[in-house]
Order: structure tokens, then C-alpha cells, then sequence
């Protein structure tokens, strides 16, 4: 499988950090544990740690991208200063939104 990363093209907090289809095949596999645990609960604990694994990295790969690209976002130099501004307070929307969505997991 290859590393998860953003479901979207910018920094939009409030669309999810996964593909969708990223999003199925975690959840596949993690239902796939949980039904062989009664025919082997080692192999079961096994496979469900390790997609815990791939989903923080993943998460976590996902949220740096999305900060890196908060940050150029708001690096402009040659723009108007009200537009400077602008993208500033759209970064501030962007970092305040996703940092509340992360508290509440």
C-alpha cells in the first residue's frame, strides 16, 4: 500500500486527511482483525496493530503536508499588502480549524 497522504489538493481542514479510498482500505483491514481473532487472536492483535501504525504515520505525514502548505500559502512576498493580510487570516482560519478537530479526537 502506499503512504497515505492528503485527501485533497490544498489546506482545507475540513476535508478529510485520507482518500477515500485510503479510508476504506484502513477500514477493511482492521474489520479483517477483528473477525479472525476467535481463529488466531495473536495473528489479529498482529495485523491491527500494524494498521494502527500506518494510519498515525500516515496522519502524521498528512498534517505535515498540510502545514507545509499553510505555510507557503502565507510566504508571499510580492503581494498587495491587503492581500498579504488576507491569505494570513485564511492561514489563521486554516490553523485554527484543524488544530480544534485534532484536540477533539
Amino acid at each position: 500500500m502506499r503512504n497515505p497522504g492528503p485527501a485533497e489538493g490544498g489546506p482545507h481542514p475540513g476535508r478529510p486527511l485520507f482518500a477515500p479510498e485510503e479510508q476504506e482500505a484502513f477500514t477493511t483491514r482492521i474489520q479483517q482483525a477483528v473477525a479472525g481473532f476467535v481463529a488466531d487472536p495473536h495473528r489479529a492483535v498482529r495485523d491491527a496493530d500494524a494498521t494502527f501504525e500506518e494510519v498515525v504515520a500516515g496522519l502524521g505525514a498528512a498534517l505535515a503536508e498540510r502545514g507545509r502548505r499553510l505555510r507557503a500559502g502565507k510566504g508571499e512576498r510580492d503581494a498587495p499588502a491587503g492581500a498579504e493580510t488576507e491569505d494570513l487570516r485564511i492561514a489563521l482560519q486554516h490553523y485554527r480549524d484543524l488544530t480544534e478537530r485534532l484536540v477533539r479526537l
